[in-house]
């Protein structure tokens, strides 16, 4: 704890001196805002996406728009889209020797089925069965049809769960844990070994350290002590830019939203979450929070969905006299209490919306509290239903609109909102078993207007994933699921 503890201090000390740093030649370092705590590679945010594909590999990857072979070298799904079946590649290694087959292969799939382990896809293996016909060969049986299981399956690493996952690592990827420093920094080595290409020029050393703030961040990339910056604040696009630091971003997978707690009794009337919505700024949060890369809009899916409507957006507004009589029909028309967890680390721009959401929620007679709090306290809190609101973001809507309620966001027994009208159950259900695609969409489309009534999450502004590189770094890429890939990357220092 000392060791690490004075590491992050030196770390500090550095950027805020703003003394040049010397940077190791065939290293890649990137800085996170957020500290890394444990090196669990589940769920996928922005603590997980700057590493996990560096060291774990996934049964799909998604690459020009589509599922192409990963661990998993080609597959077959049935008719009923029930059945799929996954040959896995050939002389694939664990960084500790061991071979991948079947056996492991399904022993993470069950790990990842088991909902305490908080991994994407865990509501789509509900009631699954995994058979093994062969070394070589997965079998996996859902209890319903299940035609996003490629896009989920791109999120779900394959891991060890043998071994202490918080603290160390086993997986297949190209890179291997060297060094972790719980809360200052990751150092990963390259693996020899890896049975995918790796270029012989790409770098041998990979590291995410922990700043602690998004300014010091900021200070670090700049000056050049970093090589990049993992998922920036959108609000300092602009900035990064002036300072010649190039940005990769891709579409928007997702929005910004609002959370609410619907299991809160003073947030269960759905006419106080509308009022809510009302009461949002889309424009000005795309504008100021948005740093001139997002888009207002009041659609769960994305423009880049094939289930987004426009008429949500066309008929998005902000009103507040509107907002004020739902409120009186719901009973307070003297005004609410209500509170909001924010953390300026891991949501910036929550944390710099909320004042102003405060003030447009004070014209309408909710008095809100906001509470700043650490980014670790504020994720068990959500998903423990220990809050009101909470601003955040999600991905995943640009695929499959199946690959949303996969997550536990949003299944059905979504563990944030706590939204459990057996409406939304059933729809959910209807649209994935549905064979016929034109039907499927047009009941995605429903879900998505449904959704949006209920407003239980409260869509804000597109939110696209963005990393903020120097000009010294070629190659690197990322997924729209926002995992970078490494595997091509030189630094020219």
């Amino acid at each position: 704890m000392l060791r690490n503890a004075a590491k992050l201090a030196l770390a500090i000390a550095v950027v805020v001196s703003g003394s040049p740093a010397v940077l190791a030649d065939g290293t890649l370092i990137l800085a996170r805002p957020t500290a890394i705590q444990t090196l669990v590679p589940v769920p996928v945010n922005t603590l997980t996406m700057p590493w996990r594909r560096a060291v774990y590999d996934s049964l799909v990857v998604w690459q020009d728009g589509g599922p192409k072979p990963g661990l998993a070298a080609s597959w077959s799904m049935s008719a009923d889209n029930r059945t799929l079946k996954l040959q896995l590649q050939n002389n694939v290694k664990f960084h500790d020797g061991a071979t991948l087959d079947a056996a492991r292969v399904i022993a993470s799939l069950e790990w990842a089925a088991d909902p305490k382990n908080g991994a994407n896809g865990a509501a789509m293996f509900a009631g699954a069965t995994f058979a093994a016909p062969d070394s070589s060969t997965v079998v996996i049986s859902f209890a319903l049809a299940t035609p996003q299981a490629l896009s989920v399956l791109v999120q779900v690493p394959i891991v060890d769960p043998t071994i202490d996952l918080a603290t160390t690592e086993n997986g297949t990827g190209p890179f291997k844990l060297q060094e972790f420093l719980p809360g200052v920094s990751l150092r990963l080595e390259k693996n020899d070994d890896y049975w995918g290409m790796l270029s012989d020029e790409g770098i041998s050393a990979f590291e995410v350290r922990a700043l602690p703030d998004q300014a010091a961040a900021m200070a670090a990339l700049t000056s050049g002590q970093v090589d990049g910056l993992a998922l920036p604040a959108s609000g300092q696009i602009p900035t990064l830019k002036d300072a010649g630091i190039n940005i990769m971003q891709q579409e928007a997978p997702g929005n910004f939203e609002l959370f609410v707690n619907a299991s809160s009794e003073k947030l269960a009337d759905k006419r106080v979450r509308q009022a809510l919505s009302l009461a949002v700024r889309r424009d000005l949060f795309a504008s100021r929070m948005g740093g001139g890369v997002s888009t207002p809009t009041c659609s769960i899916f994305p423009k880049g969905s094939a289930v987004y409507e426009l008429a949500a957006d066309e008929n998005c507004s902000f009103d507040l006299e509107k907002a004020k009589s739902l409120l009186a029909e719901a009973g307070y028309a003297s005004g609410l209490q209500l509170s909001m967890i924010v953390s300026s680390t891991q949501t910036p721009e929550w944390a710099e919306y909320a004042p102003l959401l405060k003030e447009d929620l004070a014209s309408i007679g909710v008095e809100l509290s906001i509470e700043e709090i650490e980014p670790s306290v504020r994720t068990q809190r959500m998903f423990a239903g220990e809050f009101e609101l909470t601003g955040g973001f999600y991905g995943g809507g640009i695929f499959d609109p199946a690959v949303l309620f996969a997550d536990r966001t949003f299944a059905p027994a979504n563990l944030v909102s706590r939204f459990t009208e057996p409406a939304y159950a059933e729809m959910v259900a209807r649209a994935q078993a549905e064979l016929d695609p034109a039907l499927r969409l047009n009941q995605y489309k429903e879900l998505n207007l449904y959704m949006i009534d209920q407003a239980f999450i409260i869509p804000v502004a597109s939110r696209p994933y963005i990393y903020a590189l120097t000009p010294q770094v070629k190659g690197f890429a990322f997924d729209p699921f926002g995992l970078a890939d490494v595997t091509g990357v030189s630094v020219a220092r």
